[in-house]
């Protein structure tokens, strides 16, 4: 009786989500009926008032080891905190004593706080600490450039405060829209967004180095040379993304369409920038060639390939 129980006890979970065969069924239900037992253990799990019991209790001691952590996180980052305070502290003191105006007690203050974005910000932030603390992080940074630049006396802010941002919108761009932007639009269209960010940041750069050096020609000349690889690496992406063909097409014509860009950017370039002697098949520009009308090749027959295995493929599904 003892081992018939066992297997009884075994099979009653499965029993109740009524994946049993027939037999097991059966075999089950005869027995309960004549087993007090089993029959109490049945209605014990029946009961979902234990389930209840177990999930609620779960959710208490998650809640409760959250807020721990929470109060421990937030503790460190009120630590930390203070511990940047006192030289904040000392500098201010310091300044003050030696009758000098506050000048350097900014440049301390404000790397501080940049410290304090990349070490406070993500402890006591509640939630998406990555992007409060990339925001702080930002915003410390371009301000401490703001006063190094007023302490200089210098007309370089905008420079480095443009390209700051263009480098990190190249890399921390994608993954904010990843984190942040679960679906929509912008979820679909990463890339979108980043080459719009990065084309815009590009050319405020140009504009704040032509202010810088007080030259409209830089800016010409500049916005004239981008133009060839940011035009080029625009319409990779409506080639990659956007194109409506098989992988294997957008391959191929990405492939096809890069190694004419390899071809032609050298002699282009040196067009623009005033040397239209330069040849394409001149003694320095052979390997180049090679390369770019072998990738251009190789492209077109990934193309080709990729249309027909594209094409048998819709027939078959046709005829299926």
């Amino acid at each position: 009786m003892k081992n018939i129980c066992d297997i009884v006890q075994d099979l009653l979970p499965l029993y109740l989500d009524g994946i049993c065969s027939e037999g097991s069924c059966e075999f089950v239900e005869e027995h309960i009926s004549e087993c007090e037992k089993c029959s109490g253990t049945l209605s014990k799990l029946k009961n979902t008032e234990y389930d209840k019991e177990i999930i609620d209790e779960k959710e208490k001691v998650i809640q409760y080891t959250y807020k721990k952590t929470k109060q421990r996180t937030f503790l460190a980052g009120g630590v930390i905190a203070g511990i940047l305070m006192i030289p904040v502290v000392i500098c201010l003191i310091v300044n003050l004593a030696t009758g000098h105006a506050l000048n350097w007690f900014f440049i301390v203050l404000t790397s501080l706080m940049v410290t304090a974005s990349l070490t406070v910000v993500p402890l006591m932030a509640a939630d998406k600490k990555f992007l409060y603390t990339t925001l702080s992080f930002v915003a410390a940074l371009l301000l401490l450039f703001g006063v190094c630049c007023i302490y200089t006396k210098g007309r370089w802010f905008f420079v480095a405060s443009v390209s700051v941002l263009l480098g990190m919108a190249t890399v921390i761009l994608p993954i904010l829209v990843q984190k942040y932007f679960p679906s929509g639009f912008w979820k679909r269209n990463k890339g979108l967004l980043v080459y719009c960010a990065d084309t815009v940041l590009l050319l405020l750069l140009f504009l704040s180095i032509a202010v810088y050096l007080k030259s409209t020609g830089f800016l010409i000349i500049a916005l004239k040379i981008a133009a060839v690889p940011v035009l080029s690496m625009w319409i990779m992406l409506l080639i990659i993304r956007y194109l409506r063909a098989n992988k294997a097409v957008r391959t191929g014509v990405a492939m096809s369409f890069f190694g004419a860009f390899v071809l032609v950017i050298n002699p282009l370039i040196n067009y623009i920038i005033g040397y239209p002697e330069y040849l394409y098949f001149s003694s320095d520009n052979y390997i180049n060639t090679i390369i770019s009308l072998g990738l251009a090749a190789a492209g077109i027959i990934v193309m080709i390939a990729g249309a027909v295995i594209g094409k048998i493929i819709k027939n078959r599904k046709d005829q299926v």
